[in-house]
């Protein structure tokens, strides 16, 4: 994982349970082994009902959800499917062998959403609202390991005052995702009341609320899947495995399958 730190000093700072795998990297090169480095995007299977920090989609009384964190609400972050995707990646990494792959940095990542679309995924996936409430602090309900506050805290402050891109690294950016941060530098802020917002997720849901249920979505033959053109760098991780499982699969297929095996019912 990066240091944004080491990238740009002036204007980032390091996450402490990613710097360290940064400096391992580093020091792998160092020595000269052969070796690729694989940088995960964010888990789709991170999300649970459950009041873990950072990715509960909470189930509200009225039987919505809401996903708060302080991510900002139209930036594209990277996202896979750890159980689904990573193993056929990284198989293919091997059997391509370091004369493809020595020394090369891969972001595994099959799809770059917003939190907005992904809540508007879940939302399709589910048939039930599902909003995204930008929160500048990261709620922690449960008890968390030694250093894991830390890092939280400073991911608040990296994506959510900095807005620093999830892989800060030359390789993984490109012209149009460097446009769009820029463009997100400057926040206006519009006064819509909750009940509007959930309204409108359920019309995304296609719950009788507004517009009519989107059958286009979900991967396609071609882009843009879901209705939604990734960021160049999943390109390679594509290029790995074509099976992957999109966000909207993920929720429809696998997180109430998840959620039940937790010991939840909101699903029955």
């Amino acid at each position: 994982m990066p240091d944004h730190a080491a990238h740009n000093p002036a204007r980032w700072i390091s996450l402490p349970l990613w710097s360290c795998k940064f400096a391992v990297e580093n020091y792998v090169r160092q020595l000269g082994l052969p070796a690729t480095f694989v940088y995960a995007g964010i888990y789709n299977n991170n999300f649970t009902s459950l009041p873990y920090p950072l990715f509960q989609m909470e189930l509200l009384e009225n039987g919505s959800f809401e996903w708060r964190a302080p991510f900002h609400p139209d930036i594209p972050l990277p996202w896979l499917d750890a159980e689904h995707d990573v193993g056929p990646a990284v198989l293919q990494i091997f059997k391509d062998g370091p004369k493809r792959w020595n020394g090369h940095r891969i972001a595994l990542s099959f799809e770059t959403l917003t939190p907005n679309q992904v809540c508007a995924a879940f939302s399709r996936a589910l048939r039930r609202p599902c909003l995204y409430t930008h929160s500048p602090k990261i709620d922690i309900k449960v008890s968390i390991p030694a250093g894991y506050r830390e890092h939280l805290e400073g991911i608040e402050v990296l994506f959510g005052q900095m807005q620093a891109p999830y892989f800060p690294q030359p390789e993984f950016m490109n012209q149009n995702q460097t446009q769009d941060q820029n463009q997100n530098q400057t926040i206006t802020t519009t006064t819509t009341t909750k009940a509007e917002t959930m309204k409108a997720a359920a019309a995304a849901a296609g719950l009788g609320l507004g517009a009519g249920y989107n059958h286009n979505t979900g991967k396609g033959p071609a882009e843009p899947y879901g209705g939604i053109r990734s960021l160049e760098l999943v390109d390679e991780a594509r290029g790995l495995w074509e099976g992957w499982r999109d966000m909207e699969e993920y929720a429809r297929e696998v997180f109430p399958v998840e959620e039940e095996a937790n010991g939840l019912d909101w699903m029955i």
